[in-house]
C-alpha cells in the first residue's frame, strides 16, 4: 500500500514500501518524518508506518543508490550531522537556485580580482623600482 510523507508542511508520494525503506537507509528520509498510508488519515512518525507493516528481507545493493556512511568528523552538540546523497528538486526551482549561485559569487570574484590587482601592483613596484634604479647606473 503507498505511503505518503508529510514534510515542512508539504505532502510528497506516494512510495512504495520498498522506496521508503530505501531512503530512510540512504538518509533522505529521517523516521521521525511523518508519514501516512493511503488507508490512514493521521500521521505517525515514518518508523512506526514501516514497523507496521510486514518485515522485507535485508535490502541489497542496487545500482545507482548510494548510501552515506558515518564519517568520523565531530559534530557539535544538539546538533545532527547531515550527508547529501541525493537532490531532488523541480527544474524551475533548480534554475532558479542557480541563478542565485552565480549572482552570489560576483562579489568574491571582484573581491579576488582586487586582491590579484594588489599584488601584482606590488611586485611591479618592487620590480620596476629595482629596474628603474638600476637604469640611473647607466
Amino acid at each position: 500500500m503507498p505511503i505518503y510523507i508529510q514534510r515542512n508542511g508539504q505532502e510528497h508520494g506516494p512510495y512504495r514500501d520498498e522506496e521508503a525503506r530505501s531512503y530512510l537507509q540512504g538518509g533522505q528520509l529521517l523516521a521521525n518524518d511523518l508519514a501516512r498510508s493511503e488507508a490512514e488519515r493521521g500521521w505517525r512518525p515514518l518508523q512506526e508506518v514501516l514497523a507496521g507493516r510486514a518485515a522485507v528481507a535485508v535490502a541489497q545493493p542496487q545500482p545507482g543508490i548510494y548510501v552515506a556512511t558515518q564519517s568520523s568528523s565531530a559534530v557539535a552538540a544538539g546538533s545532527q550531522a547531515v550527508t547529501v546523497v541525493d537532490i531532488r528538486m523541480p527544474f524551475g526551482s533548480m534554475v532558479v537556485f542557480l541563478i542565485k549561485w552565480a549572482l552570489a559569487s560576483i562579489p568574491a570574484i571582484i573581491i579576488l580580482w582586487l586582491i590579484l590587482g594588489a599584488i601584482i601592483g606590488l611586485i611591479s613596484l618592487v620590480f620596476g623600482g629595482l629596474l628603474g634604479g638600476l637604469s640611473r647606473f647607466h
